[in-house]
């Protein structure tokens, strides 16, 4: 619903029809059904009431509480919107200022019962912010709240509650989006990020797919795979589709759970401990475990030594896990698929590659985060834990993850740095960290490499160790922080 400021005349909805009067600026209102009334003397308006013009001082327009949006916005007339306030858009949050409703503004509006437009116009969740953000300072979020198709108004501006579920960051104005909080609850902040949101280009982008030669691996096996050609690579940072930057943190921890939880019953909560102190204020975007048997105890775990933010942990099969912070991300897509197996000489079974494909609800970009544990006796070549994993890997991120996704790949692979393997993998995508432990089978892979001068990628890494306590892990816990 469109309510434009007027000279001389007041129109509500599309249900009035005004006509402008002249000598003393006296208007005349005919609603639909009603008789034309006579010109009426204009009179005072209510203290705190400050007409447009002299034109506007109408007994309609005595509803000094009639728009009332916070303290900053104190209309004078009943419907009245200063030029700067022509709000087309401007506050359509979900469930929000449901204006639209034209009979509730015809109602509101009718001849002299104006005064009961605080109930149509009072827009009770429109911009509910903490204490320090007052409704949108003179509404100027007028184009801030239009959702990009790819984000929804309602994650846009988030001010409904400015600490997201007490992790102490939400989306700033400018920069990092891990900010504190401070700098951020002012209504410009707000309206200053809402107007980048709303100038997002389209985040969506199709499958990359995944190109296949003439050469083949595992051939006869269930993991043959064809080859794509050598020149074939992901090694490109996508586009960004949002001028703001963010920082992702990922975690990759194989637990150890025969071990440290069978056994050792946890340790004291010596893996959640470990994670808790890593994730720090901010905690973790994304986190990928391997021989992980329950993903909620190492969750709980983790939260009871303090590890901030609101997650979902996703069950991947044979024993891998995504956790990943569901007030930051939501999930466009999902799935698994084997993509090796066991040598007979250390047989298990046959190795998956979990993954998630998740959007930022801020910002709306796009990440592709795949977990996987592969194939043992470590290192080992052919069959289908050589070289055939490595490619099977690459196909289904290839025939997942989309052009404009930031694609994370982390886990421990059972390989070290000159297997098949990972030289397989080092020649497709940029190996960003490895561990140490039992030979430096530990990597997280992505497109993006290390961030130079400003540019997006790869900002900070981190070996975590193998627990916090007496007890941990036989691997290294890896991190990794990119700035998108």
């Amino acid at each position: 619903m469109r309510i434009p400021a007027l000279r001389g005349a007041v129109c509500v909805a599309a249900l009035c029809r005004c006509r402008a009067a002249s000598g003393a600026g006296v208007a005349d209102w005919v609603a639909d059904g009603l008789e034309p009334t006579a010109p009426s003397q204009a009179t005072a308006a209510e203290p705190g009431a400050e007409a447009a013009d002299a034109s506007q001082a109408v007994d309609a327009m005595q509803a000094v509480d009639a728009v009332r949006s916070a303290d900053a916005v104190q209309v004078a007339g009943a419907v009245r919107m200063a030029d700067a306030v022509q709000a087309p858009d401007a506050v359509q949050t979900p469930d929000a200022a449901q204006v639209v409703d034209v009979v509730q503004a015809a109602n509101a509006a009718k001849a002299a019962d104006i005064d009961q437009a605080p109930k149509a116009v009072q827009a009770p969740d429109a911009v509910q912010t903490p204490d320090s953000v007052q409704a949108v300072d003179t509404m100027q979020a007028v184009d801030a709240v239009h959702a990009a198709d790819a984000v929804q108004a309602a994650d846009a501006v988030r001010v409904a509650d400015a600490d997201v579920n007490g992790t102490g960051s939400w989306p700033c104005p400018s920069g990092n989006l891990r900010g504190s909080r401070s700098g951020c609850q002012n209504a410009t902040a707000v309206a200053e990020h809402a107007q980048v949101l709303s100038s997002f280009v389209e985040c969506s982008s199709e499958v990359i797919g995944f190109p296949a030669s003439a050469e083949e691996k595992a051939i006869g096996r269930w993991c043959a795979v064809h080859v794509p050609p050598y020149s074939w690579n992901l090694k490109q940072c996508p586009a960004s589709c949002s001028p703001i930057a963010i920082d992702v943190s990922v975690l990759t921890y194989n637990l150890y759970w025969w071990n440290l939880f069978d056994l050792r019953h946890g340790a004291g909560r010596s893996a959640g401990r470990l994670i808790a102190r890593a994730g720090g204020s901010e905690g973790f975007d994304f986190m990928g475990f391997q021989e992980c048997d329950d993903r909620w105890r190492v969750l709980r775990d983790a939260q009871a030594e303090g590890l901030r933010g609101d997650y979902e942990a996703i069950d991947g099969g044979r024993a891998l896990a995504i956790v990943y912070s569901r007030s930051k991300w939501q999930i466009l897509d999902q799935g698994a698929e084997d993509v090796g197996e066991d040598a007979p000489s250390q047989y298990y079974g046959r190795r998956a590659a979990h993954w998630v494909r998740a959007q930022h609800r801020w910002t709306g970009k796009t990440v592709f985060f795949m977990n996987h544990h592969g194939p043992l006796p470590v290192s080992f070549d052919g069959g289908c834990t050589g070289a055939a994993t490595a490619i099977n890997i690459l196909r289904v991120v290839a025939s997942h993850a989309h052009k404009r996704d930031t694609i994370i790949l982390v886990g421990d692979f059972n390989a070290g740095a000159q297997s098949s393997r990972i030289r397989e993998l080092d020649h497709r995508l940029t190996r960003v960290f490895s561990g140490r432990e039992l030979g430096g089978v530990d990597h997280i892979y992505s497109n993006c490499g290390r961030a130079e001068g400003g540019a997006r990628g790869l900002v900070a890494t981190r070996n975590l160790g193998k627990g916090a306590g007496e007890f941990g892990s036989d691997h290294d816990a890896l991190a990794a922080t990119f700035r998108l």
